[in-house]
């Protein structure tokens, strides 16, 4: 009885040195930006190894500074900040395990307005800064500088630590809002889709994103988030939430994940309704439809070649081919003539012709008997 009491003893005792090694490591993550060119971010910590594989800021800081010529130039006003986003990412609490990329947007933006002037120079836009690699905006979590404010008191001289800080709340004009049908459920191949009662909006200001804490009533669809009835929040990744949804109604609201963070997104791109009790059947039959679709690879089902009415495949028309067969070899020299015309003109198998062709011959037989 002794023994089983110091085994569980050392055991507690190895298990709180893991989670004091495991918690040491966790806050060690991020750290405070070093490289000059980056002090001025709307943030101030960052993490390494960067989005660039640099294993430490020294490493990422000589490589920015390739970009101090172009930045002068003053050719886009996102180039400082998608540079710094990618050689020193932000770092939050709620994101430590992966870096925060910047949006596909905000790379276009940059890249638009200095690669004319870096082929100017006969040098291209890097293929390691490619914008096709970085997510869309409406599809996941990325940063954008709009996504970003900060605002220090007015009795404080020095810099304070900066952290991402969004308004909560609904977008005053939302556009392009996506209207419930089996088109836009397919195009856009939601994840989720749920009844839900809106019940507030918050800020998480560690990660600059707007949560709005819904009550979810029923699940139509989940993939890999789980997602159960009660309390939980969806995400959005900008200062405001589109599309518009209200306090206390109700909604029917089919989205993506971020799969990597185990969120539900609410995005522009998402479908959001008030609550209709046809879309339970509605979401079933479309998502049934986009399984299928999404298990065929897409396929648009079999050729319809050759088909005819009723669909049934139309039987190809019969086609009588006559064999000639030989006659017999008469006798005479004149038979054989007969006969040989008489087979090359019937060239059918019928008894009733071959016996018109006897006649024929016994009769050209009489004439020159005449004759």
């Amino acid at each position: 009885m002794s023994q089983a009491r110091k085994d569980l003893k050392y055991l507690f005792i190895y298990l709180t040195l893991v989670a004091q090694q495991i918690s040491r490591t966790y806050s060690a993550a991020c750290e405070p930006i070093e490289i000059p060119m980056c002090r001025s971010m709307a943030y101030n910590k960052t993490r390494m190894p960067n989005l660039l594989h640099h294993s430490t800021q020294e490493n990422a800081k000589l490589a920015i500074e390739q970009f101090e010529q172009l930045l002068a130039t003053n050719c886009s006003d996102y180039l400082l900040f998608f540079l710094c986003s990618m050689y020193a990412p932000i770092c939050t609490v709620d994101f430590q395990t992966d870096a925060i990329q910047p949006c596909k947007s905000v790379c276009e933006h940059a890249r638009d307005g200095c690669e004319p002037i870096m082929l100017e120079h006969q040098v291209p836009w890097p293929d390691y800064l490619a914008c096709d690699d970085l997510p869309v905006y409406d599809r996941g979590v990325c940063i954008s500088p709009e996504a970003i404010v900060t605002t220090a008191p007015e009795d404080v001289t020095e810099k304070p630590e900066l952290v991402p800080h969004i308004p909560a709340g609904v977008c005053e004009k939302c556009s392009g809002k996506v209207k419930a049908s089996k088109k836009n459920y397919l195009k856009n191949k939601y994840e989720y889709a749920v009844q839900v009662e809106v019940v507030s909006f918050h800020a998480e200001r560690s990660s600059g994103l707007v949560g709005t804490k819904v009550n979810v009533k029923s699940v139509l669809k989940q993939s890999t988030v789980p997602i159960t009835t009660g309390e939980m929040d969806l995400w959005t990744n900008n200062s405001c939430v589109c599309p518009e949804v209200a306090e206390r109604k109700e909604y029917m609201i089919a989205g993506h994940e971020d799969k990597d963070n185990g969120r539900l997104m609410l995005l522009p791109n998402s479908l959001v309704e008030k609550w209709k009790g046809k879309f339970v059947k509605s979401i079933k039959k479309w998502d049934k439809k986009l399984q299928k679709t999404l298990s065929s690879g897409g396929s648009k089902g079999r050729r319809r070649g050759g088909k005819g009415k009723g669909g049934k495949q139309k039987q190809p028309e019969a086609v009588t081919v006559r064999v000639p067969i030989d006659e017999p070899t008469p006798a005479s020299n004149n038979n054989q003539e007969g006969t040989s015309n008489g087979g090359a003109n019937s060239g059918g198998t019928s008894g009733s012709r071959r016996k018109n062709k006897n006649r024929q011959n016994k009769r050209r037989r009489n004439k020159k008997q005449e004759e």
